[in-house]
Order: structure tokens, then sequence, then C-alpha cells
């Protein structure tokens, strides 16, 4: 047999087909069941996944690697995860994760994290924004929870929760519900209750 193509039709009838191991003897109708059998002649019976007519896909995030430069603006329907420069607004549907990368331009998506980035711009997010490990950001935040252990330089509105963490360095006015200030957290700024 050739193993090479007999590996690739599997992959493709996994990918469409949800496996079935068959214990005892049956017999399969071939207008509804595709049989198969294994090296050993184990019968494997492998059945349609029924979805409701719709073609669903699974969202693979966005990836733009290290060392990758992008100039213009990207507009995602699904996760983005950036560890390059991005010269340009990033937009997303999902999560927007910078892990260590650079952007500058404003991000706009359902949550956001940075780790040890540098954002030149606003971040504004229904969801969380998670900024921490050496990361610094020039420009407005706004979101739902908010949690900083890094250096931010713009005022801060987060409509639920902010927790600034012992290494937050913030030069900006702050306006929340609920605030938690951790020892050695530094605010340059004023802060409003809401």
């Amino acid at each position: 047999m050739n193993g090479g193509k007999d590996s690739f039709k599997n992959r493709i009838l996994d990918h469409f087909f949800e496996p079935i191991m068959e214990e005892e003897d049956t017999e399969v109708s071939s207008e509804n069941h595709t049989v198969e059998y294994n090296n050993d002649d184990t019968e494997l019976r492998v059945e349609p996944v029924i979805v409701d007519d719709e073609l669903t896909t699974v969202k693979e995030p966005t990836i733009i690697s290290a060392q990758t430069v992008i100039r213009g603006n990207i507009m995602a329907e699904n996760d983005v995860e950036i560890s390059g420069e991005v010269i340009g607004d990033v937009s997303a549907d999902g999560l927007v994760k910078v892990l260590g990368g650079k952007i500058t331009g404003n991000i706009k998506a359902l949550k956001i994290l940075i780790k040890n980035s540098r954002i030149q711009g606003y971040l504004d997010s229904e969801g969380f924004i998670d900024i921490i490990d050496d990361s610094e950001i020039i420009g407005d935040i706004t979101g739902g929870d908010i949690v900083v252990d890094s250096k931010c330089e713009g005022n801060i509105v987060a409509r639920e929760r902010l927790k600034l963490l012992q290494n937050a360095n913030i030069h900006g006015d702050l306006q929340t519900k609920i605030i938690k200030i951790d020892e050695g957290a530094i605010v340059e700024g004023r802060l409003r209750m809401s």
C-alpha cells in the first residue's frame, strides 16, 4: 500500500468525519457511512459529523511574528497575536495579544493583553485589558476590567474595575467604579469614582 496516500486520505476523513471504534461486527450501509480497516484488521466505522447545514470553521489567530513590520491597519474577525511591529491601527473581534511587540497606532478589540511591549496609541476594549511585564503605553485606555503593572501615560477609564499592581506607574487621570492599588504603584493624576 501507498503509506503517504493512505495517511493523506485518513487526515481528510478525520477532518470531515468523526471516527467511532466498532467492537462488534455490524453491517453498515455504504449510503450513510464509510467503513475502513486498520492495519490490524479491526473495523473502524467513520460517521459524518452533523452540522446544521452550515460549514463551521475554527478561527485560527492571526500571528505577526517577531522581525515582521506591518505598515497599515489590521482588521480581523478572530484573535490577533503580535510579536513584531505594526505601524497602523489594530481592530479585532476577539483577543489582541501583543507579546514583545511594538504598535504605533490604536488597538480596539474585545479583549487586550499587552506583555513586554510598547504601544503609542489608545486602547479600547469592551472586556478586559491587561498591561503587564515592563510594557509602556502612551495613550488613553478604556475598558471593562483593567489591570496595569507597567508604565502608562494617559487617562484610564475602567467601566467596572481597575487594579494597579506594584510596578504600575501611571501619569494620567483615573476613572472607575472599583479600584485596588497595590503597595509600590505610582499614580500622578486625579481619581474619579463613578
